[in-house]
């Protein structure tokens, strides 16, 4: 049962059944893993409405339709479990606080998976000194084949699995070390993703690096990549940035601050001036 205000007509019910479970999507440049599919008629206006079972219970928040020429009855929801941990996050923080382990991982090719004596997983790429992960005794070559009592088959299982988590929880995991599994489970105590770290992810996701502009007048740009999201909306090398989100940007502190907190949203609003003239670009950093 889908509840929400589409094309502007107020408390209007739909409902159809729960046509799939862990779904995956990208709807404009965000990327959606672990989504409830549904057939109820889901318009704009239903997103941010419930979406419920046959008991009034709430299974998860409507967000996106699949639409194209011969597109009809798809509809996806966010569950309601990940609905319940990002409020708590909110209504206890004011935003929200992604679990961080300190490891970075990727998809098993079928060469991989030989040489390591594995059938599936995800193999540990990178373990951050001093870390979550280091500190539980993960390691490079590592392959993660469980979280949390669930399968993990590839990158998708592990951040559809890890997204559920916050900062201070546990995550037991199995591993297979040097072609064996390990004899007993890893347990990674999450944090927050520390301020240094989402900061040099903040630039790698944009594609660039600042300097300090001086005078209290923000942060100029001293380097963009051709492949970044920023050279995409038109920054260039010699830009100056005095607006990130809100606020206006004093200092490279500052920046690096507000952008550390900005990775954790969909799109960024930025002011931009070029000699004598100024305009807005958003960017992605989801």
């Amino acid at each position: 049962i889908a509840i929400g205000n589409p094309f502007g007509f107020s408390n209007t019910v739909t409902t159809g059944i729960v046509s799939a479970v862990n779904r995956g999507t990208r709807i404009g440049t965000r990327e959606y893993r672990d989504l409830i599919q549904t057939d109820a008629a889901i318009n704009p206006g239903n997103s941010g409405g419930p979406l419920l079972n046959i008991d009034g219970d709430l299974i998860g928040i409507n967000t996106a339709i699949f639409s194209g020429p011969n597109a009809s009855g798809i509809g996806f929801a966010i569950p309601a479990d990940r609905v319940r941990r990002i409020s708590n996050d909110l209504i206890r923080f004011g935003e929200v606080h992604a679990a961080w382990l300190g490891l970075g991982v990727q998809d098993l090719t079928v060469d991989l998976a030989s040489a390591l004596g594995v059938d599936y997983g995800v193999l540990v790429q990178d373990v951050k000194d001093d870390s979550p992960a280091a500190k539980a005794g993960l390691r490079k070559r590592d392959v993660i084949v469980e979280m949390a009592g669930r399968t993990v088959r590839g990158t998708r299982d592990f951040r559809a699995i890890l997204v559920e988590f916050t900062d201070g929880d546990e995550i037991a995991m199995k591993v297979i070390r040097d072609g064996k599994p390990a004899p007993e489970a890893f347990r990674v105590r999450a944090t927050a993703i520390p301020e240094d770290v989402a900061w040099e992810n903040f630039c790698r996701l944009i594609g660039i690096d600042v300097a300090d502009a001086g005078s209290g007048a923000g942060v100029v740009v001293t380097r963009v990549n051709r492949d970044g999201r920023a050279y995409r909306v038109g920054i260039r090398r010699g830009d100056v940035i005095n607006q990130l989100g809100e606020k206006e940007v004093g200092d490279l502190k500052d920046f690096q601050g507000r952008a550390a907190r900005a990775v954790k949203a969909a799109t960024i609003l930025m002011r931009i001036v070029r000699g004598p003239h100024w305009y807005y670009v958003t960017l992605p950093v989801s």
